[in-house]
């Protein structure tokens, strides 16, 4: 009896660090799509990249973090309705931790994008805890402080609104998210 114990024991662990090296494999590979889009620009390579990968992944987490990646892509071409439609894409129970809050406040930037206030400002003010929770994280901060500007507009709180862009506008040096402040239109 104590001999079956310890294979199942064994066996167990065996599964477990299986699992964490095909992980921790797909991690890294998932983190070198990025230069495609960062370093590369070429959003039609990332998404398709994207989009073979997800082919070889059955895990709900993996599949979210995926179709995040895609949506991504769409979103530097400016396709907001294709970088929603991926976002919508997601098993619900694929999301969890930061990744829900970045699924939300990606959602929430491609409503607001496409005209979709009403949606947009729902999306906000139901993660409202979750976003500010974030809102001085390195890189989702500053997304979640754009959607604040869109949505302090959407709510015709335009004073408010300007003010937050100006900070924003002096507290980034990042081009791309400069670039998309300069885009709004208040």
């Amino acid at each position: 009896m104590n001999y079956i114990i310890q294979i199942i024991i064994l066996a167990i662990f065996l599964i477990l660090f299986i699992n964490w090296l095909s992980q921790k494999a797909f991690q890294k590979k998932l983190n070198s799509l990025q230069a495609i889009l960062i370093t590369e620009n070429n959003p039609d390579k990332y998404i398709e990249e994207n989009t073979k990968l997800l082919e070889t992944t059955k895990n709900l987490y993996n599949k979210s973090l995926i179709y995040i990646n895609i949506s991504a892509g769409h979103a530097v071409k400016k396709s907001y309705r294709k970088a929603k439609e991926a976002l919508k894409n997601i098993p619900e129970k694929g999301l969890r931790g930061i990744n829900r809050v970045v699924y939300f406040s990606n959602l929430a930037y491609y409503h607001f994008k496409l005209a979709e206030t009403k949606e947009a400002i729902k999306i906000v003010e139901d993660n409202k805890k979750e976003f500010d929770l974030y809102q001085n994280h390195s890189l989702l901060g500053k997304h979640i402080k754009l959607n604040q500007v869109y949505y302090l507009k959407a709510k015709k709180e335009l004073d408010t609104a300007r003010e937050l862009l100006g900070k924003l506008k002096t507290e980034y040096t990042d081009e791309k998210y400069l670039q998309e402040l300069s885009e709004v239109k208040l």
